[in-house]
């Protein structure tokens, strides 16, 4: 005998198909790696400046002098590995699918914040020439 739940929270939630869980990290994934590739913009700039920056600031300068096209590869890279592995979780049936789909999902705007700080928070806080 099958047993049917009344509960509305339950009965709402449709299932998590492999498709639209590596469609919601991807497309979660993209604001940052469209930050990151603004990278190599700022690299000359920072360059110029004669006060210490942020440790942040350094490792993302880093990243800024490997080009524009490798940091393009390197970010759709990651975006399809975290998709793979957030479908191939989903599809295997695991434990805790929405949660780790979302947690896959969640690091993408996570490293566009980190990646704003790193380019944004100097140039905000930068000391102010007389």
């Amino acid at each position: 005998m099958a047993v049917a739940s009344t509960d509305r929270a339950v009965q709402a939630q449709p299932d998590l198909s492999p498709r639209r869980a590596a469609a919601m990290i991807a497309l979660a994934w993209l604001p940052a790696i469209v930050a990151a590739t603004s990278l190599p913009r700022f690299v000359p700039i920072f360059d110029r400046w004669h006060w210490e920056l942020p440790p942040l600031t350094h490792a993302l300068m880093s990243v800024g002098r490997l080009g524009f096209w490798p940091i393009v590869l390197l970010g759709v890279g990651l975006m399809a590995l975290m998709a793979a592995g957030g479908a191939g979780w989903v599809r295997a049936g695991l434990p805790g699918r929405r949660a780790v789909v979302l947690a896959f999902a969640a690091a993408g705007p996570s490293s566009l914040v980190v990646c704003m700080a790193g380019t944004l928070g100097p140039i905000l806080t930068a000391p102010v020439a007389r």
